[in-house]
């Protein structure tokens, strides 16, 4: 697998437990593409797919190759937020995150509220991290372990994330997305949309072969990608 491109949000500025770690133009979304069995197997077109960040305390190194387990989301990222991994309810929180907003994370121009195609990515971005971090159970930026500086990211993130299953409504979860993780020991983890959810083997290993930060590939899939609504 060969990552071709990125394209990140506008900038916000997240942390974990009082100390920022990222921005949100360091996210996804991140394009890669394989000509791979294994990738064949997981993903609706190899050829061209995005990924969006799961882990802000490991990043990646580009220019030479990986190797990466599909796994379960639920049991990412790995190592894991304070040792443990995210969990059914922020597994279940986020695949339903991607199935109502990935549209609107992937598209181009501005929308009809006024939010930029960066603004969309990095609320985007920001609302997996608060899933992950905070394990869906305290789904707010403004505090848990996982924050946000006060941005209009941050607003439109959650918003989205007001619209989720949480516990005031017995977590009545709303249509799911197809999603797994791609984890490794050392390098930042990603999430990706499969065709099925992943029943992984120890050898289940992808490798992955970075060749840079191709902004040029952005133009690239924005031709791809529709314009917002």
């Amino acid at each position: 697998m060969t990552l071709v491109g990125h394209e990140g949000g506008a900038g916000t500025n997240v942390y974990l437990d009082g100390t920022r770690v990222a921005r949100t133009n360091q996210g996804g979304l991140f394009y890669w593409s394989s000509s791979s069995p294994e990738a064949q197997a997981f993903l609706p077109n190899s050829d061209s797919f995005l990924t969006f960040c799961i882990e802000l305390t490991q990043d990646i190194a580009f220019g030479q190759p990986y190797e990466y387990n599909i796994i379960d989301m639920a049991t990412a990222p790995m190592p894991g937020s304070n040792g443990t991994p995210m969990g059914d309810t922020g597994a279940r929180l986020i695949r339903e995150l991607w199935y109502s907003h990935i549209d609107d994370a992937t598209s181009s121009g501005m929308d009809a509220a006024g939010y930029t195609a960066a603004q969309r990515q990095g609320a985007f971005q920001m609302s997996i991290w608060e899933l992950v971090y905070d394990e869906g159970v305290e789904i707010d930026l403004s505090s848990g372990l996982l924050t946000a500086s006060n941005t209009d990211e941050t607003t439109l993130a959650t918003q989205w994330l007001n619209e989720l299953g949480n516990a005031e409504d017995g977590f009545t979860y709303g249509n799911q997305a197809s999603l797994a993780a791609l984890t490794s020991n050392t390098r930042q983890d990603q999430l990706v949309e499969v065709e099925a959810a992943p029943v992984p083997e120890p050898s289940s290993l992808l490798a992955f072969a970075g060749l840079g930060m191709c902004f040029g590939a952005g133009s690239w899939w924005r031709r791809r990608r529709k314009p917002a609504a």
